[in-house]
């Protein structure tokens, strides 16, 4: 059976477990988010954050 994604947009409709942006991506990737209205960015920025501290948390046990 074929694993291939069928959703597109900024990936191009890769499959989820392909982490490997493109240079074309992560520039895209960068004008949206510098047309996000500051409050908006700071809020994105907390939310990212936040998905690396319990990584944190677990290697200090």
């Amino acid at each position: 059976m074929n694993n291939q994604s069928n959703r597109t947009g900024l990936a191009g409709g890769r499959d989820s477990d392909d982490a490997d942006a493109t240079p074309d991506e992560g520039a895209a990737l960068i004008k949206i988010f510098l047309t996000l209205p500051a409050k908006a960015r700071v809020r994105l920025l907390e939310f990212a954050q936040s998905l690396t501290e319990p990584a944190k948390n677990e290697a200090a046990e």
